[in-house]
């Protein structure tokens, strides 16, 4: 089983009060950014790396559901 470190819940935290605060304005855009910063900064195994995977799930989900549901 594989653990999930603290830094990638702290992304999801984060990631779900901007979601509260603005919905899903700019969420693709927000998306694209992640995944671009995780390209050509952040090593899997990193504190910001995992963070930002955390976000980057978030939104992926999320994006994910509207799509669904729309």
């Amino acid at each position: 089983m594989q653990t999930v470190s603290q830094h990638y819940i702290n992304g999801i935290s984060d990631a779900r009060e901007e979601y509260e605060a603005y919905g899903m304005e700019d969420a693709a855009d927000r998306l694209a950014n992640i995944e671009s910063t995780l390209k050509r900064f952040a090593g899997a195994d990193s504190e910001v790396g995992q963070y930002l995977r955390g976000e980057r799930d978030f939104w992926r989900n999320k994006i994910k559901k509207a799509k669904i549901n729309a």
